[in-house]
């Protein structure tokens, strides 16, 4: 028995939600063989913790660890970007008061991108404990 529908996949490639739409069967899939109810698995694909995040510099992806970009070798450390990204979507930051989601900035003028303030790292890390 399938529920795969080849209307259904052409019809979230247009509109954009077929990650969305996958996350969903996966979910299904899984509370059909009884492993977790479809409601508790997360089909946003966002976490607190860092490895919920892709990294935007090896594009490595949720629950993957970052690697060298030439050759295939894992981090023990996940990269600075990533870093950056988990800290700017989970917690405000306090010296420049972006809420979260937005970036840093000093006075009114964005940070880089992928950089943020050293005490939104910190409170990131207090969000999620």
């Amino acid at each position: 028995m399938t529920d795969f529908d080849p209307a259904q996949i052409k019809a979230a490639r247009r509109d954009g939600t077929l990650k969305l739409l996958l996350r969903q069967q996966i979910a299904e899939g899984k509370a059909r063989l009884g492993d977790t109810p479809a409601k508790d698995w997360p089909t946003s694909g966002r976490r607190r913790d860092v490895n919920g995040t892709t990294c935007p510099h090896c594009h490595a992806g949720p629950d993957q660890r970052c690697h060298v970009l030439s050759r295939d070798k894992t981090l023990p450390k996940p990269h600075q970007q990533r870093l950056a990204v988990w800290a700017q979507t989970v917690a405000c930051c306090t010296t420049c008061q972006a809420a979260p989601g937005q970036r840093c900035h000093n006075d009114n003028l964005p940070l880089p991108p992928n950089t943020v303030h050293a005490r939104r790292y910190q409170e990131a890390e207090e969000t999620a404990a």
